[in-house]
């Protein structure tokens, strides 16, 4: 819908999921949603020692009475819960392809596999590193980093025509000080 004036809404409530840690001080509802943008903004000051995610559904409603609805899921994540992949390619050579990376890695780690951030490297411009985060679609638990790390390489035959072909130079955990330097 070209030019289409749409209204965004939370259908229900915004739930942590059962497993979740540290997250009953949190009395208002923990994200807010923009009806005209859809954007979804945090309504409360993370700690550190929370865990989890939170599920709900968003409706969608145009002028014309047409109504669409997703699922979503926000992830507390700790710092160091994430992975650091770097490449040789500039980040928007990256992104244009990103689903089908995805993809790949995703059905070799049996996990929904999530880009937190693209970092071009100052000394390096032909270097990006792409911060990932690991679910396991049984639990929607975040993954550890020792155990994704142990997977990708016990799985190096399979993923390395994606490797080279997505010029992929090696991959890490993330120091929880990285993306603060």
């Amino acid at each position: 819908d070209v030019n289409a004036v749409l209204e965004y809404s939370v259908i229900g409530n915004i739930l942590p999921s059962a497993d979740s840690e540290n997250l009953e001080t949190i009395k208002n509802p923990p994200f807010l949603l923009n009806k005209e943008s859809g954007d979804i903004l945090l309504n409360f000051d993370p700690q550190k020692g929370m865990m989890g995610y939170f599920a709900f559904h968003v409706s969608v409603r145009d002028t014309f009475g047409h109504v669409d609805k997703a699922t979503g899921q926000i992830y507390l994540l700790r710092e160091d819960q994430r992975i650091r992949f770097v490449f040789r390619s500039h980040p928007a050579e990256i992104r244009a392809r990103m689903l089908r990376f995805r993809e790949v890695l995703g059905k070799v780690t049996s996990s929904i596999v999530n880009v937190d951030h693209y970092i071009v490297h100052e000394d390096d411009h032909t270097k990006t590193d792409v911060l990932f985060h690991f679910v396991n679609p049984g639990d929607n638990s975040v993954m550890e980093v020792g155990n994704v790390l142990r997977m990708i390489d016990y799985k190096t035959e399979e993923l390395d025509p994606i490797f080279k072909e997505f010029n992929v130079l090696y991959t890490e955990g993330v120091d929880p000080t990285y993306i603060r330097a």
